[in-house]
């Protein structure tokens, strides 16, 4: 995991110093600005590998600086740590509907971060590498399907996440104790989802409750109704407040 980089945005330039000079000893190479202005310089022009921004940062808060960053195309897929001293579920539910991958609350324990950090990279290259679990096939026969793999390792938004950035085309289907849900994309968006009797965004919502099952995906572009109109990125993000808010009930009843 080292040599990987990190971009670190702190207005308080003792904890930028703390979190910078401790972050280096576990060999990542770190950027460390203190506004969100310098560290959109800092992003466009490095590529981080993984971004750490204090929720009061200057000139932008985090949470709305990790929409910015979810919202442009080169640095949509860079996941996104956020530092908080307000540990309540509306802080929570705002930032990972903003696209907020891991929530770290002060005093920043430097062991946790790091755990953090690297489950997140771990997690980006698992995806991203094309080899178990997420097996593409060299099948040219276009009925076998191209990608599969379990959701105990994948979930399902994070597939989206991963079929959005790559701009796929084709069909994502899973199935679930039973259960079978089907997801066509365009060019990365989503245009239409079903599952059992549930159809688009309610469909997306119930497909990604599943933690268990089997996923496969067939590229290519089929012409079919749109019952999704709404842009995959937000459609990920409200997804994400959806489960926040379902986990928030199970615990509250529990």
């Amino acid at each position: 995991m080292t040599d990987k980089k990190l971009l670190l945005i702190d207005g308080d330039a003792a904890s930028r110093m703390f979190l910078d000079v401790n972050l280096s000893k576990f060999g990542f190479v770190v950027t460390s600005v203190a506004t969100t202005e310098e560290a959109l310089v800092a992003a466009n022009q490095e590529r981080p590998d993984l971004l750490i921004c204090d929720a009061n940062s200057q000139t932008m808060k985090g949470i709305e600086f990790c929409w910015m960053i979810r919202e442009t195309d080169n640095l949509k897929g860079i996941p996104f740590i956020l530092l908080s001293s307000d540990p309540n579920s509306e802080t929570e539910i705002s930032a990972y509907r903003s696209g907020v991958d891991a929530i770290v609350y002060r005093p920043v324990s430097i062991r946790a971060l790091i755990t953090r950090i690297e489950t997140l990279l771990i997690r980006l290259e698992q995806i991203l590498d094309e080899s178990e679990p997420l097996h593409f096939g060299e099948e040219t026969d276009s009925s076998k399907p191209e990608l599969q793999g379990s959701l105990s390792a994948f979930s399902l938004i994070e597939l989206i996440q991963f079929l959005h950035m790559g701009k796929k085309s084709g069909t994502l289907r899973i199935h679930h104790e039973g259960e079978f849900g089907e997801m066509r994309f365009l060019e990365g968006e989503v245009t239409f989802a079903s599952a059992k009797q549930l159809a688009g965004e309610e469909a997306v919502y119930r497909m990604a409750s599943w933690e268990s099952g089997r996923f496969s995906w067939q590229s290519g572009s089929i012409a079919s109704e749109r019952n999704i109109q709404k842009p995959t990125m937000k459609l990920i993000l409200d997804c994400c407040s959806v489960l926040d808010m379902e986990n928030i009930i199970v615990q509250q009843n529990s």
